[in-house]
């Protein structure tokens, strides 16, 4: 074994997409759960299981190519390299993916695909033949391989891949078919290789194919994976038939019945369907995700198989967890609703091993590049491929060629000389006048000097210079001679152009030359001959000489005229010579004496150069050879000849008949000796019928010329003598032009010349197409078969030589036929004992009862002493699953439920269950039918009689009688607030529970307890009564709450005297103290007196009397009354001083003082005043002033009511 060198992730080149880079789908969710940090980020559990993948599974092999070990590690199949393609350009490994691919094609067959097993690096095929699922991976993983390297070689490597796919791999009806020698005839299918997601994306790269990869396959594929999943589980079979019926094709072990080594890809390939294209994925794998999603929901720990029964209704009854299985982890993906699910599917998955077995680490870590966004879409990538041509084709006038692309172009403008048109092959200068672009077409018109003529040979080429672009600015690439489809129709029958190079015109005729051999050799007097260079015959038909007037081929011949010949005149030499003579001509049909109608036309138009020759139009009214001609003079250079018919006379020599053109036989152009050179060189081009427009051709279809010697298309034999000749028959069956191109899809198997004979090459299938040279849009296929030599059998074995199938299942044994190349291989079967196993003229075998063995024999029909025998043991088949159609089960006390337990599958042997309870004191059962005794819960088990490890279980839960009605009394309450009062509630019926809560809408408004209510504020509110065991069952009690009034206010005074400037505080005590309101305001009754604010303080202001109030701010109208008398503040006493004054008679003392006590007197004013004035007075100021001799009192008297003098 070679060391193990291997390139790491994100290594080769500059991946556009790295390993790791991908974070999501567009469309569909990822596992919220994936790791964070570490190299690869959320990836990197792919990359641990793709680098042990790696390690233990790849092998480096001489010349850079790698290999990838099977489980028997001498040995690779061609899935592994495949698988190891997609897992390589996913990681950005380039140099593995590059030596895997390099492996694939060193082990190519004939077919182009690469046989499905080979010994080691060097060792050998050891099993031969395609397995179509690789050739699917491996096209797919180019695809990839060209966007992730930005690589057209890799593209252009995909696109020849899947041409060789859907070639020799896929029914013609688009069903991908097992491998390249299964052929269309074969009716096994694996579901697992269906492949919507890449058909979608091979009809954007094969777009030659695209309406097959596109339409015909996805819509084949997706009925068959309908028709063959289980309807429940979403679960596919291994293998089935072309209906979609679940079928063995006589495999054995995991890989034969129901769900195993093969259909666990299915989930994959489905998966990926949603995530690349969304709801535009087909309707199959929609279907079958959801289905798988649900099937696997809760059992994402026990993602087991295989599952010989698919109609089970999760994984567990499976018999292995490993990476096979870990698909199952995939279709949750296409569920926004099952993200749950999706992140225990990726714990599971991570958790297995990945390097127990090939296959399972393979699809392990295929399962976990997906789960981690490392499967992206072609697309994803952001490389744009440039635009391609997928048709080219004339307008039907030939003045433009438009040519359709594979994108939106960007309008822009094109220089027309980057186009070179070809005409017959023939470069046309400045042919193209000017370029225009709109969407996806590219418009080119036709210079007037180039438009091309009904019948030639169109080809383009581009230089690529031209700047065309796609609108994601991708850049047209050059093309070299690409065929233009001409569609031209003419108002001219172009008897021929001779641009096809072959001895056919096109309306079926053949070119020919003679001389004058036979008439020298029969004459009288003979000279010599004449000769013509080709001489043609039956085994020398005429070949087209290059070159012509205007393109590559025209007529030529080159000819040497004898002497002149005397011929008999009765039995005697006549009296005259006759020239001798050469000439050339053509049928107008392929029998010579047949005719055409050329009656519309009026005459004949054709190039010519050569010697003088005298042109004739032969009809069938004319049997003397007094031909209708006109002369022809000389031309050394190219000229255009139109002889009308009008043109046309008889020698004088024949029976004169008046020209028709109703029953034209041939054309000839003839050379006599006297009116042409003795020797020339003779040309011809372009024979027109003028203004004889063609009668079109709608349509035609190929069958077996009558001539043709081999009969059968479908059994040719190579070497045969004899050939097949194909003849075409058109619609109308007048059509000018039945000449046809004719064509092989695969000449190693036979080739076809353009008169339509077939040529058996090899063994094999091929596609004969006939397109019309003048029509060239019209063509017809037809099929034929060379079938390998008939070799008999010599021996008939089985492998294995022993079966077991369960009773009431069926099997498919596959005799293997000794030598290898067997193709006789019908076979009668019959069973030695019919009543246990029997078997059907197919090799089904089918288990009737228990028992065995039974000797199941395959004898030779063509040998019959040629046999085979297997030996079948026809076993019980066993319980896998028991459902039951009701679960869990609720019920109220006193009722029963009847429960149906179905055995699966549906031909178990013994289908005999057992029922238990748990707890009979809840409910019993008996036969199915579960009676409840009382409330609570308990569980009902379903066991097999066969297979106690296989049961159900039913949870019961018996509720007690439901309540119907709860009603409270009374339904209404008006309360005082802060008052209570009780409601009570009524249950029905008086046997269910009689519990209920209570509850109020508003508890600012009332509370309630216990049915007691209880008013917390003014307002309206309910109250509710509900069913403690049934909340849907309740009442009302509508709750009104007004205001408690206040009923009385006392205030601590009812009377008061202040004094003015006095104050007081009044204090105001309601009744009740719970008054709803207990809030009142005060009030004077005259604020001139006296004013109260709002905490009660009163303030004396002036004399009088004022009633303070206290009233209430509710709607009682309480008040609470004090009478307050304000008095003023009068002076107490009045002190002078002096007390005594002497005075001079008329002198003035200084101003007297008054002092007033209290100094707060309301009025503090005073009078002076003298006792004798004619002693002494006194002013206002208190100035005492002296008038006479005496004595006087001098007073101060205050001015309130005190009295007070001082």
């Amino acid at each position: 074994m070679s060391s193990q060198v291997f390139s790491q992730i994100n290594t080769g080149g500059t991946p556009k997409v790295p390993f790791g880079s991908n974070s999501r789908y567009e469309y569909g969710i990822m596992p919220t759960n994936l790791p964070s940090g570490g190299t690869y980020g959320q990836s990197q559990d792919a990359a641990s299981a793709y680098n042990t993948w790696k390690t233990t599974y790849v092998e480096s092999c001489s010349g850079g190519r790698f290999r990838v070990k099977f489980d028997t590690p001498g040995e690779t199949v061609s899935e592994g390299i495949a698988y190891g393609m997609l897992l390589s350009v996913y990681a950005a490994d380039k140099a593995l993916f590059d030596g895997l691919w390099a492996y694939y094609k060193q082990f190519r067959n004939g077919n182009g695909v690469m046989d499905w097993k080979i010994n080691g690096c060097n060792g050998g095929v050891a099993s031969s033949g395609g397995a179509t699922d690789a050739e699917l991976d491996a096209a797919m993983a180019l695809i990839i391989a060209s966007e992730q390297w930005n690589s057209t070689t890799y593209r252009n490597d995909a696109i020849t891949l899947i041409k060789t796919v859907k070639n020799t791999e896929m029914h013609t009806n688009g069903q991908t078919l097992n491998g390249d020698q299964w052929g269309n005839q074969n009716t096994c299918r694996n579901p697992s290789y269906q492949s919507p997601a890449y058909y979608k994306q091979y009809a954007l790269v094969d777009t030659d194919n695209a309406s097959f990869w596109g339409t015909t396959a996805i819509n084949a594929a997706s009925t068959l994976l309908l028709a063959n999943r289980n309807s429940t589980s979403g679960l596919v079979s291994n293998w089935c038939d072309n209906n979609g019926n679940e079928n063995t094709c006589g495999n054995t072990g995991s890989g034969a019945n129901g769900y195993g080594a093969d259909a666990c890809r299915a989930p994959w390939r489905t998966a990926v369907d949603y995530l690349w294209h969304g709801n535009a994925a087909c309707a199959a794998s929609k279907d079958i995700n959801t289905k798988l999603t649900a099937f696997v929901n809760g059992y994402e720990g026990q993602m087991k198989g295989p599952l010989s029964n698919r109609n089970v209704s999760n994984p567990s009854s499976g018999s292995y967890i490993n990476g096979s299985y870990a698909t199952f982890a995939l279709p949750p993906m296409t569920s926004s609703s099952a993200q749950s699910s999706l992140n225990k599917c990726y714990t599971a998955v991570v958790g297995l091993s990945g390097s127990d077995y090939y296959f399972n680490a393979t699809v392990r870590c295929l399962t976990l590049f997906v789960l981690t966004g490392n499967f992206w879409a072609p697309g994803a990538s952001g490389v744009v491929f440039p635009p391609t041509v997928t048709k080219a084709e004339t307008n039907g006038t030939g003045t433009r060629i438009t040519l359709t692309t594979n994108k939106t172009l960007q309008t822009s403008s094109v220089t027309a000389s980057t186009f070179t048109l070809y005409l017959n092959n023939v470069a046309q200068s400045n042919g193209i006048s000017s370029v225009s672009i709109s969407g996806e077409t590219i418009t080119l018109n036709i210079a007037t000097a180039a438009i091309p003529q009904p019948g030639q040979t169109i080809t383009l080429s581009y230089s690529g210079s031209g700047d065309i672009k796609s609108s994601e600015g991708a850049t047209m690439e050059a093309f070299t001679k690409r065929e233009v489809l001409n569609l031209l129709e003419g108002n001219e029958t172009i008897l021929d152009d001779c641009e096809d190079g072959n001895e056919l015109n096109n309306v079926g005729g053949i070119w020919f030359t003679f001389n004058d051999q036979k008439d020298q050799e029969g004459a009288c007097q003979s000279g010599s001959k004449s000769t013509v260079t080709p001489l043609t015959s039956s085994s020398n038909p005429f070949v087209m000489s290059s070159s012509g007037y205007n393109s590559d081929y025209a007529v030529k011949a080159t000819y040497t005229l004898g002497t002149n010949y005397t011929p008999y005149d009765g039995g005697s030499c006549a009296s005259w010579t006759n020239p001798a003579y050469i000439g050339i001509g053509t049928w107008v049909d392929k029998v010579e004496t047949n005719t055409m109608d050329w009656t519309s036309g009026i005459g004949v138009k054709f190039w010519y150069k050569g010697p003088a020759c005298a042109f004739q139009v032969i009809i069938e009214e004319v049997e003397d050879y007094c031909f209708h001609k006109k002369d022809i003079p000389a031309s050394a250079n190219w000229t255009e000849v139109t002889v009308l018919w009008s043109d046309l006379a008889q020698p004088t020599w024949g029976v004169q008949k008046t020209f028709s053109a109703k029953h034209v036989q041939k054309l000839q152009w003839q050379y006599e000796k006297g009116n042409s050179a003795d020797n020339g060189t003779i040309w011809i081009d372009d024979v027109r019928i003028l203004n004889m427009p063609p009668v079109p051709l709608t349509s035609m279809t190929i069958g077996v010329h009558p001539d043709s010697k081999v009969t059968d298309p479908l059994n040719l034999k190579i070497d045969e003598t004899d050939t097949l000749e194909l003849a075409i028959t058109t619609q109308p069956t007048n059509a000018s032009y039945p000449v046809v191109f004719w064509s092989s899809s695969d000449e190693t198997v036979a080739e076809i010349d353009y008169l339509g004979r077939v040529f058996p090459k090899g063994y094999g299938e091929t596609t004969i197409t006939a397109r019309s040279k003048m029509h060239q849009s019209i063509t017809a296929t037809y099929t034929v078969k060379v079938p390998a030599p008939s070799v008999p059998p010599t021996g008939i074995s089985f492998s294995p030589t022993s079966y077991t199938i369960p009773v009431g299942t069926t099997d498919m044994l596959l005799p293997i036929f000794a030598p290898i190349g067997v193709t006789e291989t019908d076979v009668t079967w019959s069973s030695s004992n019919s009543t246990i196993a029997s078997v059907n003229a197919t090799g089904v075998v089918t288990g009737v009862s228990v028992g065995g063995p039974v000797t199941i024999t395959a004898t030779s029909k063509t040998k019959t002493n040629v046999k085979g025998t297997a030996t079948v043991m026809v076993v019980g088949v066993g319980v896998d699953e028991i459902t039951v159609d009701k679960n869990p089960i609720t019920m109220t006390i006193g009722e029963s439920e009847t429960v149906t337990a179905t055995v699966l599958p549906a031909n178990a042997t013994n289908k005999s269950v057992a029922w238990s309870t748990t707890n009979s004191a809840i409910a019993t059962v008996t036969n199915g039918v579960i009676a409840s005794q009382g409330v609570g819960s308990c569980t009902i088990r379903v066991t097999s009689n066969d297979n106690s490890s296989k049961y159900v279980d039913i949870p019961v839960t018996v509720k007690p009688i439901a309540v119907t009605s709860v009603s409270v009394t009374p339904k209404t309450v008006s309360l005082v607030d802060k008052a209570s009062t009780t409601l009570s509630a009524t249950v029905l019926p008086s046997g269910a529970e009689q519990g209920v809560s209570w509850s109020s809408a508003n508890t600012n408004i009332a509370t309630v307890a216990n049915g007691i209510v209880t008013a917390t504020g003014v307002g309206s509110t309910t109250i509710t009564v509900t069913s403690t065991s049934d909340n849907t069952k309740s009442d009302i009690c509508v709750v009104t709450v007004t205001p408690k009034l206040v009923e009385s206010i006392t205030l601590n005074h009812t009377t008061r005297s202040l004094i003015i400037n006095e104050t007081a505080t009044l204090t105001a005590t309601v009744s009740p103290a719970n008054a709803t309101d207990p809030t009142y305001v005060w009030k004077s009754s005259n604020e001139a007196v006296a004013t109260v604010n709002s905490s009660g303080v009163v303030t004396a202001l002036a004399e009088g009397t004022a009633n303070i109030t206290a009233t209430a701010n509710d709607a009682s109208g309480k008040v609470g009354i004090c009478v307050v008398t304000v008095s003023p503040r009068l002076v107490t006493s009045i002190s002078v001083l002096p007390a005594t004054l002497s005075l001079v008679i008329n002198e003035s003392s200084n101003p007297l003082t008054a002092t007033v006590s209290p100094a707060n007197a309301t009025d503090p004013t005073y009078v002076w005043q003298s006792s004798n004035t004619a002693v002494a007075t006194v002013n206002s100021s208190g100035v005492v002033t002296a008038l006479a001799q005496g004595t006087a009192n001098i007073t101060a008297t205050a001015n309130d009511a005190s009295g007070k003098v001082g």
